[in-house]
Parts: C-alpha cells; structure tokens; sequence
C-alpha cells in the first residue's frame, strides 16, 4: 500500500512524528487519557500539520496557472486518516490500558482537535495566497499569533482562562479537576467554524478569485472581524475585562493601600471585617519583607467559589497577578489566603521579566515566598507542618524540588510547606535582604556561598532542633491526599462526581447512587465512596452502606480521608443499632487525633452513645436546630467545653449577640484552649475584638502545644493591632456604591 516515495514524503513524516509524539503522550500524566488535555495538545499539533499539509498540497497540485485550493477533494482520505489515526491510537490505548469511560474523551476530541485541524489547513491555504514562495513562513508567523493572542487577555484582565481559537479553551490553574464541555465552548467553537468556513468559502470560490484585490478584501474580512471580535468577547463572555468583572460584583471601596472590588451582597460588618483584614496583613507583610508596594492593591473578592470560576476562571484556587497588583479571592473563609497572596503582591518589586515572578519561573521561591512571610498552614506553624512531614514518611529533598516540575510531583500541601519552611529558615538564618535577592537570581553559591545542598542539610539540621509534639496521623490527614498528576481518571472523575452530587442535592438518591457506584468502581475515588455510602442511608440501605464502607475504608488507611472515613462508619454502626461499635470506632478516631476537629467530634459522639440510647439515631437523623439542642443539652449538663465548636458548627444561623450571652455561661469555667480559640475567631469576625482578644488570651494560658503558642500568640497580636486601628481605618474609607445594611 505504501510505496518508498510515499512513506518518504512530506505528508507521511508528518503523520509519524504526530503519531510518535502522542504515543509518548499516552504514557504521561494526564494527556495518558482521551481528556482534554491530550486532545487540546493534539488541537495544537494537528492545526500546525495541517497547515503544513494544505502548502504541500496546494503547491504539489497547482499548475503555474492554475491554483487548487480545494484540497480536500482530491485528498481527503489522507486528511481523514491523519487526523482520526490519532483518535484511534488514544482510542485502543484508553481501551487495552485504561478503564476511563471514553463518552467524554471522543467529546473533547471532536469538540476541540478536529476544528483545530481544519483551521489549521485553511491558515495554510490563506498563508498561500499572501506568498507562494514564503508560505510556510507566512503561515507560522500567522498560526504563532492566533495560538499566543489571547495570552493578552490572560496578561492584562482579571482572568486566569481563555478562550483560544486552536484549542478552544484554557481553564486556569491545575487544581481545579473538573474540565467539562459548556455550552460556552461549544458556541465559541460554532463561531470559530463559522468564520473559517467563510474564509474557507472565499479561497475556494472560482467567482471570488476573479474579483479584483480579493486578497485585499480578504485580508480586511479577517481583521475587521477578529477585532470586533475581541472587542466583543467580554459582551459573550469568552473573556472578563475590568468593566465585566467590576459590574457584576458591583462594589469597591478605597483604603490606604488597597482597592477592594466585591460582592453587593455583603453588609456592612463583612466589609468592615474585609477591609481591616486587609490592612492588618499589608501591616504584616510590610514590617515582615521591610517594604511595600510602590501603588495600590486591587483586591478583588468574589462571593463563592463558582462565581469566581465563571468571571475569573479558578473555582478551587485563589490567585495573585503580581505584574497587575492585582489578587483574586473568594469571600467565605477568605482569611486562610489573604496573606498568602498578598505576598506574591510584595514580592513583585524583586521578581524578573514582565510577569514579575521569581527567577527562572522557579515554583519553590514563587510559592515558597509567599508561604514563608505568611506563616500559616491551616492555624499551623509551617515550620511545625514540615517537620510534622519531614517525621512521619513524607520527607522529601529541597534540591529535587527546585529541579524542573517536581515542585507539582507530590501533593500540593507537601510542596507548598517545604517551599515555605526553608525559604522562611533562609530568612532567619540569613535576612530578609538575601530572601529578596534569591528571589529574583536563583544563583544559591552567589548569595549564601554555599550550595543548595548544603544549605538543605543544615536546615533538617534546623527543624530537627525544633520541639514540636508529632503525630502521624495529623502528617496524614494533611498529607496523605495523591496529586491530580497521580490520580486515575482524574478529569473524567471529577465532572461524575460533580453529577453525582447534583442528583444527591436534587434528592434523586437512586441515580446519584448509580453515578458514585459507576465512578468508584473506576477510580475508588474518595469522594464517589462518600457519595455512595451516602446515597444508600438516603435510600433507607443503611446495612448494605455498612458493609460496603467497611469492607473499602481499608484501601484508605493513611489516607487523607481515613479519618472523615471512620467518623461516617461510626454513624452507620448507629443507624444500624451496633452502638458498641460505634462507640469502639470514636474512641479509635481519639487515639489517633489527627486535629483537634476530629477530637471534639468524636468526644461529642461518645457523649451522646453514653447519655441514650434514643439519643444516637435520633441526633443522626435531626436537623440543624434539633441537633444543636442536643449539644447544648449536654454541653449545659456535663460542662466539657471541648464540644463548644461543635455547638459553633450547628449556630451559624444564629445572631452572634446570642451566641455570645449563652457561650459566656462557660468563659470562667472553659479549660479547652481550643475551643476558646474557635470563639475568638467567631468574636473578630463581628467584629468583637475585645472579646477575641480576651479569649485567646486565655487560651495562650492553657494551651499545651508549642505550634498552637505560635499561632495563638499570632492571633493575640493580631487582635491587639485590630483593637488599635479599627477606628482611623474605617474612619477613612472611600465607598463607591451603597452599603447593604
């Protein structure tokens, strides 16, 4: 079939380099499945071939007179088999070695690489047209600019996705799995068909190639309409500018140092609480690096995850544009990332090239700078956190993670907490200016006259003189998660466990429980086992949940979800009236302690196991203000304020001035260091800074811990600094828009 001058052509090397390419690409992380990402990866290779393919063509088939730009008539079958042997090869690779349904993986191919390979081919025809002689060139100057163009929009809005016309869509940062098909993408795709099929139209078409500067005319069509399309992108919204952004959130208000764009929907004492947040981690960070910002903040804050996904593009991850001085948030637990991403703002004034980051790109001083001068890890000490790691299994070697994208080869929390650890260890040791330095020369002979090497050596030196209190099981809880790169079907997963929930809300349990069954039976994924378990206690198969539960939860140990695990086979011991096994599986779950969380709502179980028999189901079965009564029955009748946040947990719909009367019942008595901690992060959240104060004060007197001394006195300071500027802080506030009160 194939000749020797055939398998040495042009079009027949290309087919075995695309080919090659992609059976390397079958054996990588995540392009290893027909997902997005390989067929995006393929939208860029193939358009590129195809262009290529179309000059080849064009020129091997035209006669000096007569130019062909038809080429799919006379080579289809080529065309067709290029494009589709790839699909194929993924096709039975998925097939033999994987077991990822495909249904979703042919949907991206069609979606995404086929209009890219006819894009491509029709580039190349159009490239022909400007130059015969220098089309290859022509063409790649012309595919480089479509590919890269949108990178502007990524550069210079508050987004961190595109929309791209090789391949279709970029969806922001890796940690956010679920990748779907939208109607979005799908009508951009439409748009982009329509408009290369026109163009297609003009090249082919006899009686327009006699029209008179055609090419001209040509030229003008796809400027005009790429510029009115860009300028139209954010109407569609295939893009967010400025003006999209600032108009759905719909408030800004103007402080010393920031511009804070954020949601209507918050009252006063949320924006009050925002602000003064702000400032007290600008303050921090200041007096921490020894400078600031040469201009304002932009602090863009979003009302919840999914709304920050549709107008910036990051539903899991908050964001800092160093370059922009600009950072994006979402509001509900906004605290935990501030600082962090206030950092990479401050940190901006010693990074390299027009994106302002660190040397090199380099992820560990890029992360490890902003972890570092934030210096909390989920209210944990990040020198406590690594050797927390660093004890319990999950050590790993500065050096590695400096070396290419090993920084992402192991659960994020890991990478983030040594980046930060050492990088904090470097400023102690050896000032903050050779932090900055580093920062934008990554040249550790240089700065420090040592090398990375050793420099590691003497910082487990460092933490290994630290006396904190290791647990295995808490290095587990934050630890023992697999990085997307590692996880089995990791796109496919997240988009079925995304459905599965939808039917759970929806209170279609036997469908959700279809759904988690299908994508456990796949990936035995954590969150479709949950999904499952709890499908069944919905559909009254309480039974046929224990068993499954307890025959699974073993493939979990040392796990990130053990715990969570355990606490849920607990309640199934109860629904299922083997209260003497629940009661067995809560005291397991205090022996290991992985947080004081855990600790609490297992000693609150235990309590409620041993005060009634009745009181078991029935609390499991309650609703919210049913089972805080039963919190406050007990917490009135034995006093073991270690409870109190569970009582937190079930009151957020109660006024806070109720809250306070009834939790300052207990204040004299309370000897639970952490549960006056938890009150005093729901007194600063009101506002109540005198009473945050008070409490965590207190609890620096009983706490035990030297990592919760840290954070604590944190905290105090923290607190003491809110007591002191509150009022000139707020005093001096610029609102642009009303205030829901």
């Amino acid at each position: 079939m194939f000749t020797k001058e055939k398998i040495f052509n042009f079009p027949f090397i290309l087919l075995l380099v695309l080919t090659g390419i992609n059976l390397i690409l079958l054996k990588l992380p995540l392009t290893n499945v027909l997902h997005f990402e390989f067929s995006a990866i393929n939208a860029i290779l193939q358009s590129l071939f195809g262009g290529f393919l179309a000059i080849y063509f064009i020129k091997k088939d035209s006669s000096n007179k007569d130019v062909q730009f038809n080429i799919f008539t006379s080579h289809y079958k080529f065309l067709f088999i290029f494009t589709f042997s790839q699909f194929i090869i993924a096709f039975i690779s998925n097939a033999l070695f994987q077991i990822c349904p495909l249904s979703e993986g042919l949907l991206f191919y069609f979606i995404i690489t086929l209009p890219a390979f006819f894009i491509g081919i029709v580039l190349g025809l159009f490239s022909f047209t400007f130059s015969r002689k220098f089309a290859y060139i022509t063409f790649i100057m012309v595919w480089i600019i479509i590919l890269t163009a949108p990178l502007i929009e990524l550069y210079s809005n508050p987004q961190i996705y595109f929309y791209n016309t090789i391949f279709g869509y970029f969806p922001g940062t890796i940690y956010d799995e679920d990748i779907e098909i939208t109607s979005a993408l799908i009508s951009y795709r439409i748009l982009n068909l329509i408009f290369f099929g026109i163009l297609f139209f003009t090249l082919i078409n006899k009686d327009f190639l006699k029209i008179r500067f055609a090419r001209i005319y040509r030229a003008l069509f796809i400027i005009i309409t790429a510029v009115s399309f860009s300028l139209l992108k954010p109407n569609l919204g295939f893009s967010s500018n400025l003006s999209v952004v600032q108009n759905e959130l719909n408030g800004v208000i103007e402080t010393e140092n920031f511009i804070i764009i954020f949601p209507d929907s918050l009252n006063k004492l949320q924006i009050e609480n925002l602000v003064l947040n702000h400032e007290y981690f600008y303050s921090e960070l200041k007096n921490k690096i020894e400078d600031e910002p040469d201009s304002k903040i932009i602090s863009f804050v979003f009302e919840n995850s999914k709304q920050k996904g549709k107008l910036f593009g990051a539903n899991k991850a908050d964001v800092a544009k160093p370059w922009l001085t600009q950072i994006y948030i979402s509001f509900p637990n906004f605290e935990s990332n501030l600082q962090h991403e206030l950092a990479h703002i401050f940190s901006a004034k010693y990074g390299t090239t027009f994106l302002e980051i660190a040397d090199k790109f380099n992820p560990v001083l890029i992360e490890g700078f902003a972890t570092a001068f934030a210096n909390n890890f989920a209210d944990n000490d990040i020198h406590y956190m690594a050797k927390l790691a660093s004890e319990s299994g999950y050590k790993i070697s500065i050096k590695s993670i400096f070396d290419g994208f090993n920084f992402f080869g192991q659960t994020s929390s890991i990478s983030y907490i040594y980046a930060g650890s050492f990088i904090r260890y470097l400023g102690e040791v050896y000032g903050v200016n050779k932090i900055k330095t580093l920062y934008g020369n990554l040249d550790f002979q240089k700065i420090f006259h040592k090398k990375l090497v050793q420099l590691e050596n003497e910082y487990f030196e460092f933490l290994n003189k630290k006396n904190f209190e290791i647990n295995k099981s808490t290095a587990d809880l934050y630890f023992g998660s697999k990085p997307i790169f590692k996880r089995f079907c990791a796109r496919y997963e997240a988009s079925q466990i995304k459905k599965g929930f939808e039917f759970y809300q929806k209170e279609r349990y036997l469908e959700s429980e279809q759904v988690f069954s299908e994508i456990y039976n796949v990936s035995e994924s954590y969150q479709s086992l949950v999904g499952k378990t709890n499908s069944l206690i919905e559909l009254k198969k309480e039974n046929e949940a224990l068993s499954f539960l307890k025959n699974e939860i073993k493939k979990f140990d040392r796990s990130s979800y053990f715990f969570n695990l355990e606490f849920l086979l607990g309640s199934l011991f109860i629904y299922n009236n083997d209260l003497k096994s629940a009661d067995s599986t809560y005291t397991k779950l205090l022996e290991h302690s992985p947080s004081e969380s855990y600790s609490n709502a297992a000693l609150f179980r235990k309590m409620f196991l041993n005060e009634s028999d009745s009181h078991s189901l029935h609390y499991l079965k309650s609703d919210a203000d049913e089972k805080l009564k039963v919190v406050e029955l007990l917490l009135d009748k034995y006093k073991i304020y270690e409870i109190i946040p569970v009582y937190l947990g079930l009151s957020e719909n109660i006024d806070y001035e109720v809250k306070k009367e009834y939790l300052l019942n207990f204040y004299e008595q309370n000897n639970s260091a952490n549960s006056l901690f938890e009150i005093s992060l729901l007194a600063e959240k009101n506002n109540d800074f005198e009473f945050a104060k008070d409490c965590i004060k207190k609890a620096i007197s009983q706490v035990l811990s030297v990592n919760k001394k840290i954070i604590y006195a944190d905290y105090l300071k923290k607190y003491n600094w809110l007591i002191n500027n509150r009022n000139e802080i707020l005093s001096s506030l610029s609102f642009k828009n009303n205030l829901k009160k």
